[in-house]
């Protein structure tokens, strides 16, 4: 059953909220003790240091408790010193600096859970420092469709690299009528369409498992010269995931 921390806003973006990396906390214990060994990996690291945010150091420090290793990924190199700056404390725990969803494209290892909380949404609110950031970084402006699309890349890239019964949260999402609205309006109808349900929700975040159900008939994405290719694959996700791996790796992805 999906568990519900609060009721989703009827209409429009909701106001602040206490961040979705606290999903992560509730649900990984769990998940970790019954699934393969993998990373636990953030895409969007910590910006600013405001009461309910600061996920980098919160989710190092549950890998760390966990024994899973750990990497935040954010473009914005100021986010990442700081990140590092705040990793010194967990032996292994890494900061990167690049593109979340290229990060992840050609990420090799096993991956057991992971929060999506970059791209922003277009709220009205930015400052004027974070829309340069993105015009120097990204070379593009704040809008819902980039954060979008840019989240659905993360979701498509993450399929073929989770262990089964990985755990993918995304931050600033809520359903929106029949469908959903936020940074996962796209990624999250994906993510089912892939054999993941929705195992927990906020009033702005959601969390996706695989369901087992669809372990036999889970697809594997592959990024080839910009085409998604599809591939069906036989037996456990395990077997899908290897096969990923070594498909991407004859592609030179």
């Amino acid at each position: 059953m999906t568990q519900t921390a609060d009721t989703a806003p009827a209409n429009g973006t909701p106001g602040p909220q206490p961040h979705g990396h606290g999903l992560v906390q509730r649900l990984l214990p769990g998940i970790a003790v019954q699934v393969e060994r993998g990373y636990l990996v953030e895409i969007g690291s910590t910006r600013e240091k405001l009461p309910g945010q600061g996920s980098t150091a919160v989710l190092a420090e549950l890998a760390a408790q966990l024994g899973l290793p750990f990497v935040t990924v954010d473009m914005d190199p100021a986010n990442t010193d700081q990140a590092r700056t705040d990793l010194a404390a967990f032996p292994g725990a890494r900061a990167v600096t690049g593109r979340g969803e290229e990060f992840l494209a050609s990420f090799e290892e096993p991956i057991v859970a992971a929060y999506l909380d970059a791209f922003d949404i277009q709220h009205g609110a930015h400052s004027e420092y974070r829309i340069d950031r993105y015009r120097r970084y990204l070379g593009t402006e704040i809008t819902n469709a980039g954060s979008s699309a840019m989240h659905l890349a993360c979701a498509r890239a993450l399929v073929p690299r989770m262990v089964d019964g990985g755990l993918i949260v995304i931050d600033d999402t809520w359903p929106d009528g029949t469908g959903y609205a936020g940074k996962g309006k796209e990624a999250v109808p994906a993510l089912m369409d892939s054999g993941f349900r929705i195992v927990a929700q906020t009033r702005t975040a959601i969390a996706l498992q695989q369901a087992a159900a669809a372990r036999h008939r889970w697809p594997i994405r592959l990024l080839h010269r910009g085409a998604w290719l599809v591939r069906r694959a036989r037996g456990p996700l395990r077997g899908a995931a290897r096969l990923s791996r070594r498909a991407g790796r004859s592609f030179g992805i």
